[in-house]
């Protein structure tokens, strides 16, 4: 394990900063930072770290949700409501009302899936969603199986097509 070298003169500096901006929470990610390469490396950091920015920042895109290995993809989507539905359902293409009322079940009726749409609070693969017109297909898979859907800013449902 490695050994922990403080350099006191950082340590003032870093304590001031937070003093004078404590909502940045700056010595909070730096320990964070510090712990995750002492214990895992590098590597695993920067990937908690674009976890976490997809999860909590709401920086993610399509494009980095399918750049992440499918590990930490469901690492960072474990506690969040699964469902489960047929590649054969979304293979011709599915209206996203039906897909989201009738197959998930992530909305209770069309008619909320219409009002989540129109007020812009839904989203999937982190696209906005702005029209009921939208078509879910495999081409919306991300690692060839599951497609993310955001109900508002933090309810997150993951649904796994088999």
């Amino acid at each position: 394990m490695a050994r922990c070298k403080i350099d006191f003169s950082l340590l003032e500096i870093l304590i001031n900063e937070h003093n004078k901006s404590p909502h940045k929470r700056k010595l909070q990610s730096i320990l964070a930072k510090e712990l995750t390469v002492m214990i895992h490396s590098k590597k695993e950091y920067l990937k908690a770290l674009e976890a976490s920015d997809i999860l909590f920042n709401n920086k993610g895109t399509t494009e980095t949700l399918s750049k992440i290995d499918e590990k930490t993809f469901l690492d960072v989507f474990s506690g969040v409501p699964k469902f489960e539905i047929s590649k054969i359902d979304i293979e011709n293409k599915i209206n996203v009302i039906d897909f989201l009322s009738e197959k998930t079940k992530i909305f209770e009726s069309k008619g909320e899936s219409r009002r989540f749409i129109k007020g812009g609070g839904l989203r999937i693969n982190k696209q906005k969603i702005n029209s009921d017109k939208i078509l879910i297909s495999t081409e919306n898979l991300i690692n060839e199986k599951y497609i993310l859907v955001q109900k508002g800013k933090k309810n997150y449902f993951l649904i796994n097509i088999f």
